[in-house]
């Protein structure tokens, strides 16, 4: 997959982000299902590739290490759902956020994590 093509896709993630955001807060439209996994689901494949270029700037390596991921995975994983809700009652704990999260685990995994090809 080219570069191009990656960054549309990742401002697709964005736009989806940012029209849910705006759904919910502003226009009080709330889909129960959506509310609720749509911002786990995205949160990998958001924040991956920019944590993927940051590691490409200081280590001139395209590939984040497996091990990386998977700590990542566990560290956001286990702090949004285990230590917010006893910092704020905003948040709530739910089993299914793990499997959501790790869906975009898996979308980051098949359109992100792949050496780029710059050409067409």
């Amino acid at each position: 997959m080219s570069l191009k093509s990656k960054q549309v896709i990742y401002c697709f993630f964005w736009f989806i982000f940012l029209i849910n955001q705006l759904a919910q807060r502003y226009l009080n439209i709330v889909v129960p299902y959506i509310h609720s996994y749509l911002d786990d689901v995205l949160l990998f494949p958001i924040l991956m590739p920019f944590i993927q270029w940051i590691h490409f700037v200081f280590t001139k390596k395209q590939i984040l290490p497996y091990w990386f991921i998977a700590l990542l995975f566990i560290y956001i994983s286990a702090t949004v759902e285990f230590l917010f809700p006893i910092w704020s009652n905003h948040f709530t704990f739910d089993w299914f956020d793990f499997g959501a999260y790790f869906a975009g685990l898996i979308i980051y995994w098949v359109l992100f994590h792949v050496k780029i090809n710059n050409s067409q």
